[in-house]
């Protein structure tokens, strides 16, 4: 298998990952490496505050994050989990390009990585961790946090790759074997399976984007930020849409 094969057969059954490992016409390709560098960083926290409305760094470089770590995860996590094979996260052979709003809009690389899911998260750990601590100081949100995110990047993606491939007991069980290889760092994703009807599974959230922050935004459906009740009846109307 080739990486071309392992993003064709991905985007084939998850659909939406299609625009984050295709760039769109126009779009300016920078190197991966790029995302560790703390001036272009700042930057981005920056440019993201002004479009935000808010000058809080700690709450704009956390949604920044918020984003880009679902984009960092869903190629590696969701070929993995539909192929069998899943493509490298190595930040150097990575391309990588913003959208128009200044957020990451997607990556791609050329190589596949190891198949063993253990041996991703050893990957990802270098990856996220090379990222993570530059942003987490030019920001001042705190590195425990952004690495709380990414677990919830995780989980998010191994759930839509599990319902595309019909299987979400194994795409969970993947995921937490990705999370063990990536190490005490990462919390482990955590789930919870709610009635609609019909039951639906989603990620136990254990981070804040805090949106909520950002002037008429309010809190999202699975934000922890909530009382329980309240984030289950609210996931309970989702499932029921779903």
């Amino acid at each position: 298998m080739t990486a071309e094969a392992a993003y064709a057969g991905a985007v084939t059954a998850v659909p939406e990952l299609g625009a984050l490992v295709a760039a769109p016409p126009g779009a300016v390709l920078l190197s991966g490496a790029l995302l560790t560098d703390p001036a272009w960083l700042a930057e981005r926290v920056v440019d993201a505050g002004v479009r935000w409305s808010v000058d809080d760094r700690r709450v704009v470089g956390t949604l920044w994050w918020y984003a880009a770590s679902s984009t960092l995860l869903a190629p590696p996590v969701t070929t993995l989990l539909v192929t069998g094979r899943s493509v490298d996260v190595t930040l150097k052979g990575l391309t990588v390009y913003l959208r128009a709003d200044g957020y990451l809009g997607g990556g791609r690389s050329t190589e596949l990585a190891d198949a063993d899911p253990e041996q991703l998260g050893v990957a990802l750990r270098e990856q996220l961790g090379a990222v993570i601590a530059p942003l987490a100081a030019v920001s001042g949100a705190s590195a425990r946090s952004l690495w709380a995110i990414a677990a919830d990047s995780l989980g998010n993606w191994a759930l839509r790759a599990g319902y595309a491939i019909g299987d979400v007991d194994r795409a969970v069980a993947g995921a937490g074997m990705v999370a063990a290889g990536i190490g005490a760092v990462l919390p482990t994703p955590r789930y919870v399976d709610v009635s609609g009807p019909p039951t639906r599974r989603y990620v136990r959230r254990g981070s804040c984007c805090l949106v909520f922050a950002v002037p008429g935004v309010e809190k999202c459906t699975s934000c922890p930020r909530q009382t329980p009740a309240l984030r289950l009846a609210r996931l309970a109307a989702h499932a029921r849409t779903a």
